[in-house]
């Protein structure tokens, strides 16, 4: 739903819910392609992302979605510039960057799998032989 542009200008969803989307898919990413449950290199970068998506999505919707109809002053610009539905301009234009980025990534797997075939790498095999 953060992909669409007439959902992201009618609905109040957070402005970085795109961005979020596409930091997670990364993790689904980092997952296809490494192994995070055995190399610390890949479990970090998993968790980064993860943290990251949920930073990008949570804040957002507490402090603009939830928040809106409560504030006021100075914190009520804040709030408004942090719910899609009231700031148009930037909600189009994350929608359209996550968009390019969820391509990007999809592209990068699909290339990975019909690459692997689907199957483990060379380096998980000869390990469990031994």
């Amino acid at each position: 739903m953060f992909f669409f542009p007439d959902v992201v200008l009618i609905d109040a969803l957070p402005l970085t819910g795109g961005l979020a989307a596409t930091a997670l898919f990364g993790a689904l990413l980092v997952k296809l392609m490494g192994d995070p449950d055995h190399n610390l290199r890949d479990f970090r970068l998993v968790t980064v992302l993860l943290s990251v998506g949920a930073a990008l999505y949570f804040i957002p919707y507490m402090l603009g979605v939830q928040a809106n109809a409560v504030t006021t002053g100075q914190f009520q610009v804040i709030s408004k510039f942090l719910v899609t539905n009231t700031n148009p301009g930037w909600a189009v234009g994350i929608a359209y960057v996550s968009v390019a980025l969820l391509a990007i990534l999809g592209l990068i797997a699909a290339i990975y799998t019909l690459k692997t075939g689907g199957r483990a790498e060379v380096a998980e095999a000869s390990a469990a032989n031994e």
